[in-house]
């Protein structure tokens, strides 16, 4: 009997290793080149699977495969730190596998199928003191992330205080920022015990350009929640880069805290890119892995108001650092068959609701490139940090929509009014509230 098994075990070997020859071949991890060619001193390299200390450009690393992005963080003493992002593509290798599902399902589960679409990445890092302006990252390394003149990703000096920031529900070290808003964060004394946050931060997409800060956006929103505004640290749900699949759990576990928190009071935050339906004007929410050219793989604006007015809430708060215009935080579109913005249907609002938008009609969320930060995010969280989060949402609005207005004005010459929409309900009382 023993032999027996021993002679299944060696076939079943003999059949996986004969038939995902991508896993076999080419293994779980990919290497690719990077180099900056007037770089002169050692730099600290992390990856998504190891880390390397003081080595000398070029220099070969490893990343995963997988159909996610991989991220590159290079940093050197007095250099600004940069962060690279890699994109996948189809791993010719797999076709070996096209008529033997037992490979198919191996290569797929050890991510095998996918491999960085390049293999050399050249960039170029400024000095800490460099102008604003060109950042020396060459259009090819970047083309589908950042646009022209504009910043790629960056990690900051500031590490914040909390280390473990849930991340699709999993642990993960939040980018170090240094903007004044992202360093010496009030706490206080507050107790919002019965308080629930949604934050998702949507900076890396699949088909669509990125969304410069919004990482940094929603872990400073979310780290406010914890520090100033007093709300329990495990009833701050951060979800970044966020998939239509993970909006709509995030959107659910919401409603269960509802149902079983009577009374609840909640906060919604969302930053990443959003796009009207071209014949209806309802406005959508790109997942990452949306597009959009079609509505129907984004998740429904109205769907979310609905869904939260209908629960058991004293009242839902929404911060929308988006856009719904069609357009980038640069200005330019999303889609290049669009040729202007146009402005998204008023959506209604129901319930105890009171909704802070960004940016009005077919004006676009703009970025502040100083502070590293989305602008509506931006004064939202200055605000915060002046008051100690004791602060009525009248007062709160004033604020934002003065200074981004002349925020806008100066830094990106353009115009951008954020909003305020609330609901019958709240109407006549939504000034007064707080948090």
């Amino acid at each position: 009997m023993k032999r027996y098994y021993i002679v299944y075990l060696a076939l079943c070997v003999i059949l996986v290793t004969m038939s995902s020859c991508s896993t076999i071949f080419c293994g779980t991890k990919a290497k690719v080149l990077l180099d900056d060619t007037k770089m002169e001193q050692s730099v600290n390299i992390t990856t998504d699977v190891e880390h390397h200390t003081n080595v000398n450009l070029p220099y070969t690393v490893k990343v995963k495969r997988g159909k996610k992005p991989s991220t590159i963080t290079v940093e050197s003493d007095g250099y600004r730190p940069m962060q690279l992002i890699v994109n996948k593509k189809f791993n010719a290798i797999s076709v070996i596998n096209l008529t033997n599902w037992v490979g198919w399902v191996v290569d797929v589960a050890t991510g095998s199928m996918m491999r960085p679409e390049k293999n050399v990445y050249t960039f170029h890092m400024e000095k800490d003191n460099a102008p604003s302006g060109n950042w020396g990252v060459t259009p090819t390394d970047t083309q589908q992330q950042y646009a022209s003149n504009t910043p790629p990703a960056q990690t900051y000096n500031q590490q914040p205080a909390y280390n473990n920031i849930s991340v699709n529900n999993t642990k993960a070290t939040p980018a170090k920022r240094s903007s004044d808003v992202d360093i010496n964060i009030p706490v206080t004394n507050k107790k919002a015990d019965n308080t629930f946050v949604l934050v998702i931060a949507n900076e890396n997409y699949e088909f669509v350009d990125n969304v410069q800060f919004a990482h940094n956006d929603g872990e400073a929103f979310r780290e406010y929640c914890i520090k100033t505004l007093g709300v329990p640290e495990r009833q701050v749900w951060l979800y970044k880069d966020a998939t239509g699949g993970i909006i709509a759990g995030g959107v659910d576990k919401m409603l269960q805290a509802m149902s079983i928190f009577d009374n609840c009071n909640v906060i919604v935050y969302y930053c990443g890119h959003g796009i009207p339906d071209d014949s209806t004007g309802d406005a959508y929410i790109i997942p990452t892995d949306g597009k959009g050219t079609n509505t129907a793989t984004c998740y429904s604006l109205n769907r979310l108001y609905k869904t939260l007015s209908s629960a058991n809430a004293k009242s839902v708060t929404y911060f929308m650092d988006a856009c719904f215009s069609g357009a980038n935080r640069d200005g330019s579109m999303l889609v290049a068959a669009r040729g202007v913005a146009r402005e998204a249907k008023k959506e209604v609002i129901t319930g105890n609701t009171v909704v802070f938008s960004a940016a009005s009609g077919d004006e676009t969320a703009m970025p502040y490139m100083e502070k590293q930060h989305g602008m509506f995010t931006y004064f939202l969280l200055k605000k915060l940090k002046q008051t100690k989060g004791n602060v009525t949402y009248g007062e709160l609005a004033e604020y934002i929509k003065t200074n981004v207005k002349k925020e806008a004005f100066l830094t990106n010459e353009k115009p951008q009014n954020p909003v305020v929409a609330t609901s019958a309900t709240s109407s006549a009382t939504w000034k007064a509230m707080k948090f």
